[in-house]
């Protein structure tokens, strides 16, 4: 009898995408695809992102513009995380938005650099309306009439190319059919690049009888080249990343994440963008996202293939547990020879062009420092270990060891078991599974002598000098 095969195979990274989407349409929708059925009271008690309300529901709790005035931002757009303080005309930073206790917002918007050299740029913009019809496949129990439900109709329309120049956008609206739903924007120049903003307003009025029928689901903005040439660029910061005023910690941020290019920012919503293979400096496309989502490269610890030196330094928890006095600068003191190469191989990056660090030399150069600070932290452990007057410290170290082997040993166990798994404490005993990973032994170490003498850390090369003196 042949056996037919059910399930194929399938990667963690397709069972997590689909997980994703699983989420991501219970929150947002439209769940059963784009021309769904919501048999709900309400399309907003079935959704709870995504949504813009009709404007005079957010007009209740901002101050609206004057009578045929244009207001930019527009009227019931608030986030307190974006207002700029500096001049709109020159591009530097973002226009001020009304802080309004805003919990209905009526517009999102987002802001992108696109370069001096494009003429034009072609507008998206797509929402889910729904409104209540009689349902094609749901009955009502009482009667077998068919139920009213809420029924999805996708609308989606791109704009024709929109010339590229200093001022206020031509409004858009992209459907007849909603005259009160529309796109505005406002362009300023900034150097070689366009500084673009564009808001999806929703302003229609709310209705008192099926009033989800004047709110925007699932809105979506989108903007690209006419001719799908990657114009947009980097968004630069709102200072000057040379600025040396600026506190150490933002400066090493900039340094180490400045191949990491911003491309847009939102405005009440996430943004993303897409980019053609081989290109990291532009983008073709930028669009909203309400939510958002980044995939975290995996980091792991390095292979004795990367560091063939990790052969020499004991991670073995059983081990560390009996070492004699006598053998801790030898077993351990490979971690500090291996960390003082890796920072050399960092000092040579600083002069090499290819690296981008020629702004950033006083942030290399405090990442160095305190590197070096660190290792000779790790080398005091040692040598703290090595001291034979020190020997409580060194039969702390040996128990923490014992106790780390022991536990891990005994949790692999017992979940072997609970398992149903064969399994003996011998069989789980071996140095895979009781072997520190080297920064966490790197930790330990660092640690060790300021547990040990409370008065250390005035005496270390950390403290400042008006401590240690």
């Amino acid at each position: 009898m042949s056996t037919k095969q059910i399930l194929g195979y399938v990667t963690t990274y397709q069972i997590r995408k689909e997980l994703e989407d699983l989420v991501i349409n219970d929150l947002l929708g439209p769940a059963a695809g784009p021309g769904e059925e919501v048999d709900e009271r309400s399309v907003r008690d079935r959704y709870l992102v995504g949504m813009l309300a009709p404007q005079k529901v957010s007009e209740e709790m901002v101050t609206p513009a004057g009578e045929g005035e244009e207001e930019f931002p527009p009227t019931g757009y608030d986030d307190s995380t974006e207002g700029g303080t500096g001049n709109t005309e020159d591009g530097t930073h973002e226009a001020d938005a009304p802080k309004g206790m805003n919990l209905f917002p009526s517009s999102f918007g987002m802001t992108f650099s696109v370069d001096k050299s494009a003429k034009e740029i072609q507008i998206t913009a797509r929402w889910g309306h729904y409104r209540k019809e009689p349902s094609e496949s749901i009955k009502r129990v009482d009667t077998g009439d068919p139920k009213r439900v809420w029924k999805r109709t996708q609308i989606e329309a791109t704009s024709e190319p929109v010339p590229l120049k200093k001022g206020t956008l031509e409004k858009w609206i992209p459907s007849s059919e909603f005259p009160d739903v529309w796109v505005q924007g406002l362009v300023r120049q900034s150097g070689e690049t366009w500084i673009v903003t564009l808001f999806l307003v929703n302003g229609q009025k709310a209705l008192k009888k099926e009033q989800d029928r004047n709110w925007l689901f699932q809105p979506e903005l989108l903007a690209e080249s006419p001719g799908g040439s990657s114009i947009f660029c980097r968004r630069m910061p709102f200072h000057d990343s040379s600025n040396l005023d600026l506190g150490h910690e933002e400066r090493r941020n900039e340094m180490l994440y400045r191949r990491h290019v911003e491309f847009a920012v939102g405005h009440g919503v996430s943004v993303h963008w897409e980019q053609k293979e081989g290109e990291t400096d532009r983008a073709f496309r930028v669009m909203t996202r309400v939510i958002p989502a980044y995939e975290v490269p995996l980091t792991d610890q390095p292979t004795l293939d990367d560091i063939p030196d990790l052969s020499r330094l004991e991670l073995d928890m059983k081990n560390l547990s009996q070492l004699a006095e006598d053998e801790f600068e030898k077993r351990l003191g490979p971690i500090v020879s291996i960390y003082s190469d890796w920072i050399e191989g960092e000092k040579a990056k600083i002069g090499d062009s290819a690296e981008g660090l020629g702004e950033f030399q006083d942030a290399a150069g405090m990442v160095i420092g305190d590197c070096e600070k660190t290792r000779d932290r790790i080398q005091a452990g040692i040598r703290l270990l090595s001291n034979p007057k020190n020997d409580r410290a060194r039969r702390a170290f040996r128990f923490m060891n014992e106790a780390m082997w022991k536990q891990r040993i005994h949790t692999l166990h017992s979940e072997r078991v609970r398992r149903g798994l064969p399994s003996t404490l011998e069989e789980v005993d071996e140095p895979k599974n009781r072997s520190w990973r080297p920064f966490q032994l790197a930790f330990i170490l660092i640690n060790l002598p300021s547990l040990s003498d409370a008065s250390y850390w005035m005496r270390s090369v950390r403290a400042p000098a008006w401590i240690r003196e």
